[in-house]
């Protein structure tokens, strides 16, 4: 009888081949890892990488527009006569509350400038104000219309405030305040916003053209507080700010 055993040699010889090459065949193709090995990064592969935030400068320029949207169409059943935005104060700040305080009693300078429309004196507290690096004035605006202005903020003074009276009332006026254009450590582009509306808290007429009627002692600057104010909050916003960097 002739053995066996050298077949049974060469078919495990020859199945160890098979396998060996069926291995090699599954661990890689064409350079690309299978499902059964880790995948491993071939040597012309680079991670990726998330680029850096650039250099932010120091100062930047803004144009700040505040436009006011206060007509018959747009307040038709509660637009006072003889409706209009006084001159806009803008200021470019670096406290929180340099202009106003919600919540806090008006200084003589934001009541006069929510009572009458004068700013001199609300300039003139702004100079006393060592974080302030900008105040500046518009001219009044009758139905629709717009003040424009250019700002400098810097990485400390980031800040934009601004008011306007609502004429005629008692003390109400509208803005934004403390508005940061430096976030999260870059600039942004552009915000837009309607206009909050605020009682000064300083005179206690009721309805747009109320006589002089001061409140004693003051109230807090808050949102409105009476009924024709509230109406005509209701029906639409006065107004709005863009800040846009150039």
């Amino acid at each position: 009888m002739i053995p066996r055993l050298p077949v049974v040699v060469a078919a495990c010889a020859a199945l160890s081949v098979f396998v060996g090459a069926s291995v090699a065949s599954a661990v890689e193709v064409d350079g690309a890892a299978s499902a059964t090995e880790p995948a491993v990064r071939i040597g012309n592969q680079t991670p990726t990488q998330v680029p850096p935030t650039p250099p932010q400068p120091e100062s930047v320029q803004y144009r700040v527009t505040v436009l006011s949207e206060w007509t018959q169409s747009s307040h038709p059943t509660t637009l006072p006569p003889n409706s209009h935005f006084s001159p806009s104060v803008v200021v470019a700040h670096g406290d929180v509350g340099d202009l106003f305080v919600r919540g806090a009693v008006a200084s003589d300078g934001i009541e006069q400038m929510a009572e009458t429309g004068s700013t001199s004196t609300l300039v003139a507290e702004l100079a006393g104000d060592a974080s302030v690096t900008s105040t500046q004035v518009g001219s009044s605006i009758f139905g629709a219309g717009e003040n424009e202005f250019v700002v400098t903020l810097t990485k400390d003074a980031s800040l934009v405030s601004a008011v306007t009276m609502l004429a005629p009332s008692p003390d109400w006026f509208v803005g934004v305040r403390d508005v940061s254009m430096f976030v999260e450590g870059e600039w942004l582009d552009v915000i837009e916003f309607d206009l909050s509306n605020y009682d000064a808290g300083t005179d206690s007429g009721t309805s747009w053209t109320s006589p002089n009627f001061d409140t004693d002692p003051a109230a807090v600057i808050s949102g409105p507080v009476d009924a024709a104010f509230s109406a005509a909050v209701a029906e639409s916003a006065f107004g709005r700010i863009v800040v846009e960097r150039i």
